[in-house]
């Protein structure tokens, strides 16, 4: 089995993309495909792997991260490939707003999710949007829920 890891961006219809392959599983079942999005990925399969929100490392346990991963794509038996996206892969929207950079640690968490897929990794997508599109959907986003503008400077 190979697997496609989706590294789509926040703000960039990752989540629209994640319900049409949820909405369409039984279709892609039959053409032995699978994915796994956040509910499969957010649920511990990750844990250890990428730093939780609010947590600046990661823990200090990724290859037990690595081996309960690839027990899971053991168990994910008769399918050609597997599609798993997360839009928090590179990073949180979060953390982007109050560093005032894109995904600054992009690099690190694609390495260890590379590791951890191993040679079972067949492509990684990437989706990006215009960043001053980003920006102002980004902050839009936040403050509509509570949360308050990035302090001047950045």
């Amino acid at each position: 089995m190979d697997v496609t890891l989706h590294m789509g961006a926040h703000r960039c219809a990752t989540t629209s993309f994640q319900h049409y392959l949820r909405a369409n599983a039984g279709w892609l079942a039959r053409q032995e495909l699978g994915f796994w999005g956040p509910l499969r990925t957010r649920t511990g399969l990750m844990q250890g792997l990428l730093p939780q929100p609010g947590q600046i490392e990661p823990d200090a346990c990724p290859a037990q991260a690595g081996l309960r991963l690839q027990r899971a794509l053991d168990q994910a038996s008769g399918l050609r490939r597997l599609i798993v996206s997360d839009e928090n892969f590179l990073g949180t929207m979060r953390a982007n707003l109050r560093s005032g950079a894109l995904y600054p640690g992009a690099g690190a968490r694609a390495a260890r999710l590379g590791a951890a897929f191993g040679d079972r990794l067949g492509e990684v997508v990437l989706n990006i949007r215009a960043t001053d599109d980003y920006w102002a959907s980004a902050l839009g986003y936040s403050v509509a829920r509570g949360h308050g503008l990035p302090r001047p400077g950045l």
